[in-house]
């Protein structure tokens, strides 16, 4: 069965907003196998893009004038709706709105500031704002001309940036109204907190109510987690919570805000949700050379129906129904390769319990390159709904492709008849550069990392020598050496490499020959270790006959495909260095016992 994408290229979410007033308030080679011909697209951008708002519209105003001649403006301002899958995914700690009302009538001119309300996706808000303009020179019943400047701003990442200002401006004539009284404000009404954490970690949340001069408060502390309040009081509370241990369950806090207009307090539910494990990236990740049902793909099979398209549908790959031959669009399958215990991620999570409903997805599509998961890629939308998830984990390779078969089979080729190591990494870099390789992949992270609560951990390539190629295995071995250096430069210049995200390198897949420090059982010579490459690549190494092989029953590479993609083995040594990782960074805390 084919798995659909779970959102469409191009679909946007929103999510409307509405002012904290001073008044009332109104109503987003395979992996190593590649295809010829493939042009990479330019690069795309490096971090996800800001949200930007409609703007603000002005709708009225009233002025009020004492008998002392002081006058106070109500202003109607109505707030459209953040635009973009973004806006979804904000730290619902550290993000603030604020919007800034300026009104001016005369020569006396005002401004107020308050925070923003995130409320329900697709519908505008009006907030009415109050201003206390003092002696303006005015009677009641005179006509004023009012100017208003509405302006929306966020700071995303809660260090002070505007990262975006719509603005809207309005001049309004209104007659002054004799001011006896104020109206009453409405009472506050406040935004709900989400409804749904990841699994043990603590989150910082943010509650914020409509009204002038309300005070929000911690009302009543929850029943499983634990909560602390970080600051409480005019319009905002934030709080950390901290899901209970080792439990899936829905949790309640209570909250309170007061007004002059009167009292608001609700229940909020928390539901914990379980572990979730995500993958995405090429071959390497969805374990190409395996049927859906775990059965090794012949060296028949892989020529006749499991070479990649020109745009792949992930066929021959054990997280996919895409068999040999097949044509379709894109697939994966219902369990993702879960139940065939193939690919190293899902080695991982079954290794780790992580199998129940909705824990691990892994939706790596072999022969994809960067730019296909980058924004304008064609597997952009999926990488967009991974991130809707909200992760607690992230998992994937990258980059090799288109590169490795432009080297085993395109223009790449030239760079085998290189002289010295280093015109060889110098002809290996220009065509990684052509591809954009590391904005793309740079690109790639920020976008996951859009998920407020995501963790990413970036896999290098396991070396890999192919039993028919031009180059030797110590060219081989330079290539991927390159490979590896522009992954690792990409990943370690991404903002929060070292708490979000993380590097992780497979262990040493050994060639069997010089250079190394491991005496060949039952020989003399010094090799790498005993290989543990394809039998089909140790088989052409033997041959040599003025090179030193340390030949091995045992082989981390499949043959089918010429020795490229890791076998079940293989997947295994990926799947313990990912578990080294995680335990070391504590990116998984401990599971409730049974069944999630």
């Amino acid at each position: 069965m084919v798995r659909p994408r779970l959102r469409a290229a191009g679909t946007v979410s929103a999510l409307a907003l509405a002012a904290i007033s001073a008044g009332t308030a109104s109503a987003a080679a395979p992996g190593l196998v590649s295809v010829q011909g493939r042009s990479a697209a330019a690069p795309g951008p490096v971090a996800a893009q800001s949200p930007l708002a409609a703007a603000p519209s002005v709708q009225q105003a009233r002025v009020f004038v004492d008998r002392a001649g002081r006058a106070t403006a109500d202003v109607d301002v109505s707030y459209g709706e953040v635009t973009g899958r973004a806006a979804r995914r904000l730290d619902r700690g550290r993000t603030t709105y604020t919007t800034q009302i300026t009104v001016r009538i005369g020569s006396r001119s005002r401004a107020v500031r308050s925070a923003l309300l995130r409320l329900v996706p697709g519908r505008r808000y009006t907030a009415r704002h109050r201003l206390r303009l003092g002696r303006i020179g005015a009677t009641a019943g005179e006509r004023l001309q009012v100017s208003v400047i509405a302006r929306v701003r966020f700071d995303l990442d809660g260090r002070g940036g505007a990262e975006a200002a719509p603005v809207a401006r309005r001049t309004l004539t209104t007659a002054a109204l004799t001011a006896r009284r104020l109206p009453r404000p409405a009472p506050p009404r406040c935004e709900a907190l989400p409804s749904r954490v990841n699994y043990g970690r603590p989150v910082t949340l943010a509650v914020t109510c409509l009204g002038a001069g309300t005070e929000v408060h911690l009302a009543g502390r929850p029943r499983l987690g634990r909560v602390k309040v970080l600051s409480s009081g005019t319009a905002t509370l934030r709080l950390t919570y901290t899901p209970p241990a080792r439990r899936v369950a829905v949790d309640r806090i209570k909250v309170s805000a007061v007004n002059a207009g009167g009292t608001t307090a609700f229940t909020q539910a928390l539901a914990v949700q379980p572990f979730r494990l995500r993958a995405l990236g090429d071959s390497a990740t969805a374990a190409y050379g395996f049927l859906t049902d775990g059965t090794p793909m012949t060296f028949g099979q892989f020529l006749e129906g499991c070479i990649p398209l020109a745009q792949p549908n992930n066929r021959c790959s054990s997280n996919s129904p895409n068999g040999v031959g097949s044509t379709g669009p894109v697939g994966w399958s219902d369990d993702f390769g879960l139940a065939n215990n193939v690919a190293w991620p899902a080695q991982f999570a079954n290794n780790r319990g992580l199998t129940g409903t909705g824990q691990f997805e892994n939706w790596a599509v072999t022969g994809s390159v960067p730019a296909d998961w980058d924004t304008g890629g064609y597997l952009n939308s999926t990488l967009e709904s991974i991130v809707d998830d909200n992760p607690d984990l992230t998992v994937m390779t990258l980059g090799a492709n288109p590169l490795l078969d432009t080297f085993l089979r395109g223009a790449g080729i030239k760079c085998a008849f290189t002289l010295t190591d280093a015109q060889l990494r110098a002809c290996i870099q220009r065509f990684i550069t052509s591809v954009g390789l590391i904005p793309h992949l740079r690109s790639v992270i920020a976008l996951l990392l859009a998920a407020p609560d995501n963790r990413v951990v970036v896999s290098l390539y396991h070396l890999a020598v192919p039993a028919s190629t031009v180059f030797s295995a110590r060219s081989i071995g330079i290539l991927f050496d390159t490979f590896n250096a522009n992954i690792t430069q990409a990943v370690q210049g991404v903002s929060g490499f070292g708490t979000r995200v993380f590097l992780m390198s497979p262990p040493h897949f050994n060639v069997g020959r010089a250079p190394g420090n491991s005496i060949c059982v039952g020989k003399s010579f010094l090799v790498d270790g005993p290989s543990r490459q394809s039998q089909a690549t140790q088989d052409k190494l033997a041959l040599d006959p003025f090179l030193n092989f340390c030949g091995s029953p045992i082989s981390w590479i499949i043959s089918a495909d010429t020795g490229i993609h890791p076998n079940v083995l293989g997947h295994a040594q990926f799947a313990a260095a990912l578990s080294q990782v995680v335990t070391a960074n504590g990116l998984m805390p401990a599971l409730p016992p049974g069944p999630p």
